[in-house]
């Protein structure tokens, strides 16, 4: 695949699970109270992003 495909491709599974994880968090209450605090998501991204670039 190109790069451009790759890059659009990559961004569109990150938006639709994103988007996924929204709304099951919405209707599942503990996923809610764990994704509703900024701390826990800076938690989960920094791990990602620390394996992203290194």
């Amino acid at each position: 695949m190109e790069e451009g495909t790759e890059k659009k491709v990559s961004a569109t599974t990150g938006f639709i699970t994103g988007q996924l994880m929204m709304f099951i968090s919405i209707y599942y209450a503990p996923l809610h109270l764990a994704l509703g605090r900024p701390h826990t998501i800076i938690v989960l991204a920094l791990p990602y992003l620390l394996f992203h670039f290194f």
